[in-house]
């Protein structure tokens, strides 16, 4: 595999703890999440590469989609699906008569990382045939031996640093459709309880009442 210099700067490790400080998350809670390291907890942040599903699990703990700002840093420039959740963040029940409102956090989890589809080696398999690449052209384009190719094909994840290797050599976000379509990582309640609801007929609006900006908007569905 050559080495690409832009990702010298990048270390997994460093970023979960930072965040992780920043929303007070143990290493504790972290290596419980990802089922290692629960005797040693702060090896993690010295990690400067990590498997796509333990960031996607660490995701949730942290609230904190780490995959997509990782995918718009390093990657901005190849498209991928549009990152609309599967289930809303919160259910909003708001009572016109009384002007008030309630809202039910309503978030997925990881759990869609245990379906049979979600498997890094069967996708980039269907990546590459579609671009009408055989085995032996993949290799040659992403630097591996032929066994090498055999061996991704059968991965059920791999790094995110050659996740975005790979990504760039084939020109399609592998992080879009695999992961970022199914993460719904809901936001902290204290979102909403420190918010302005501003309701019209064309839209629900959730305001940060200091600066009146608008954190997120619902739109009515169509009929």
């Amino acid at each position: 595999m050559e080495k690409d210099d832009f990702l010298d700067d990048l270390h997994i490790g460093k970023i979960v703890e930072e965040i992780a400080d920043h929303n007070r998350v143990s290493p504790k809670q972290i290596a419980e999440v990802i089922c290692r390291y629960q005797n040693n907890a702060e090896k993690i942040f010295k990690l400067n590469d990590m498997n796509t599903e333990d960031v996607v699990k660490i995701s949730y703990v942290l609230k904190y989609n780490l995959l997509k700002m990782l995918s718009e840093k390093y990657i901005p420039h190849l498209s991928g699906f549009e990152l609309i959740p599967k289930q809303p963040y919160y259910i909003l029940e708001v009572n016109t008569k009384s002007m008030q409102c309630k809202s039910n956090r309503y978030a997925g989890n990881y759990d869609f990382l245990n379906d049979d589809k979600i498997r890094i080696g069967t996708y980039i398999r269907n990546v590459a045939k579609e671009k009408g690449l055989n085995e032996q052209a993949l290799g040659s384009l992403l630097s591996l031996s032929q066994s090498n190719i055999s061996r991704l094909y059968h991965s059920k994840s791999i790094t995110v640093k050659r996740m975005i290797r790979f990504s760039i050599k084939l020109e399609h976000n592998l992080f879009s459709e695999l992961y970022l379509s199914r993460i719904t990582i809901a936001p902290s309640q204290s979102m909403l309880d420190h918010c302005i609801i501003k309701i019209s007929e064309a839209r629900v609006d959730i305001m940060n009442p200091k600066n009146g900006v608008i954190l997120k908007t619902f739109l009515p569905e169509k009929g």
